[in-house]
């Protein structure tokens, strides 16, 4: 029974030392987030800016920042006239990469050989359930028109649950079809 009780106590001991030193913050995760995508902005020698080009007029490589860590660079503006409204759907096809090291692709919604339908997402960024992120419909709101197409990198805490979750910050391709 000794002994029983001395293993125990041993590899009770053995866990709570290495629990201790495997734990990492999340204000560590927070900080280590800024860093991969400041270092994938650095990378790809993005242009960062804290306005909206006036009349569309991007940079070849100019990505609008907000105040919440989004960024945005507009590729193709889309069709002039009609644009999204609250409560419209939206077609959506797209890249997820995570900025991670390596980078991985985490869904590819491009092309119908990717998969067969693109998603259907409804416009909303006063609903405090955001479909499929924040980050996906704050583009919309900033891509607005019929086959417009942008690149955006959305911190995790603007993603879905599960990036907010597990803090990782995702790179997208983004395209976007107005339902009427």
């Amino acid at each position: 029974m000794k002994h029983l009780l001395f293993h125990l106590l041993f590899f009770a001991t053995i866990i709570s030392f290495s629990s201790c030193s495997s734990d990492e913050t999340y204000e560590d995760q927070l900080n280590a987030e800024k860093e991969l995508i400041s270092n994938y902005i650095e990378q790809n020698n993005i242009n960062v800016i804290e306005t909206l080009p006036a009349n569309n007029n991007w940079g070849a490589n100019d990505y609008y920042k907000t105040s919440d860590g989004f960024y945005i660079h507009i590729v193709d503006t889309g069709e002039i006239g009609a644009e999204v409204k609250t409560g419209q759907k939206v077609m959506a096809r797209y890249y997820k990469i995570s900025l991670q090291t390596p980078p991985d692709t985490v869904r590819r919604n491009w092309t119908t050989s990717e998969s067969a339908y693109p998603e259907e997402i409804t416009f909303n960024l006063s609903s405090t359930t955001l479909i499929p992120s924040k980050g996906i419909q704050k583009a919309i709101s900033i891509m607005k028109r019929h086959n417009s197409v942008a690149k955006i990198i959305v911190p995790s805490k603007l993603g879905t649950t599960e990036d907010e979750e597990k803090v990782i910050p995702y790179f997208y391709d983004l395209k976007i079809k107005l339902i009427e």
